[in-house]
């Protein structure tokens, strides 16, 4: 007879919640956004025909059926987290991935339940990190970088390109009615991330343009906060495709000048000659992932 089931991965973000009381250490643990564990369980109740959580006061709490039904699932999970090291003879195994914050929190967690789904007996944990990597037997196994802005040494480590990647400017839609681009360009702040301070740069020498000198720079720490300054109308930015595809579905950003390949692809780094099969399943899924990414119209 067949099972009929409610989805998996619905349940998993049902049970986290009710057990964490709260979305954000629910979506951490389960290495995705706090938005995906909530669409999740709105998921849930669509197929179980009932609600799970309400709302009282600004206050989210179960509902009686929510707490009999995560007190069921909870004893279901803790039975399967018992029985399936004895049965496979296996621990789960540690896998440290360091990768920068935005593009973890933009790109990679929103995707990587699918690996866990793929591989449950490897725990991947995600360290944010955008400096040099160089590999240590009781280091970090692996990271996420931009080929060009890390000193990448041939000798010590190998670097899987993963994903192409593409920028160009993007600004909102109410600067975008004041100033014609080239009028942007010219006379509105530059908006720049410090750690990858040479994107406007690059930009320019990946089109062949000359960029005239900028009215004004302004950096930020974080790849998301040159973008929320962007969207909020604060000057001009250099968009990545994989970063900003959100906002521009959203209406929030828009790109006149399109987008260009660029010449520092998404890699992962990794020890060089690395045997780890648990480094191996990683790189076969992001570029599995990197192929499976939208691609823009190329200018």
């Amino acid at each position: 007879m067949k099972r009929i089931l409610p989805p998996l991965n619905a349940l998993r973000a049902f049970e986290a919640y009710a057990r964490h009381g709260k979305l954000v250490p629910a979506a951490k643990e389960l290495c995705v956004t706090h938005g995906a564990v909530s669409r999740q369980i709105k998921r849930l109740e669509e197929t179980l025909g009932i609600r799970l959580l309400a709302k009282t006061r600004g206050v989210t709490r179960l509902t009686k059926a929510g707490e009999r039904y995560a007190g069921a699932l909870h004893r279901l999970f803790d039975d399967l987290e018992s029985a399936t090291p004895a049965l496979s003879g296996k621990e789960a195994r540690r896998l440290e991935l360091l990768c920068p914050g935005s593009f973890s929190m933009k790109w990679l967690l929103p995707r990587v339940g699918e690996f866990k789904d793929m591989y449950p007996e490897i725990d991947i944990e995600i360290v944010d990190s955008s400096g040099p990597w160089h590999p240590a037997a009781a280091g970090p196994h692996a990271a996420i970088r931009m080929r060009t802005y890390e000193g990448i040494s041939d000798s010590e480590a190998d670097a899987e390109t993963f994903m192409p990647r593409f920028h160009g400017p993007v600004l909102s839609p109410d600067l975008a009615e004041r100033w014609s681009i080239e009028e942007a360009l010219l006379n509105l702040p530059r908006l720049f991330t410090r750690s990858t301070h040479r994107e406007w740069t690059d930009w320019g020498a990946d089109t062949g343009r000359v960029l005239p000198p900028a009215s004004r720079e302004i950096g930020f720490d974080r790849s998301f906060h040159t973008i929320e300054a962007a969207t909020n109308g604060l000057g001009v930015a250099i968009g990545d495709w994989a970063m900003v595809l959100p906002e521009l579905e959203s209406g929030e950003l828009i790109a006149p000048l399109g987008f260009s390949p660029s010449a520092a692809p998404y890699v992962l780094l990794h020890a060089r000659g690395n045997p780890n099969p648990d480094v191996q399943a990683l790189k076969d899924w992001l570029i599995a992932e990197g192929s499976n990414t939208n691609t823009p119209p190329v200018n």
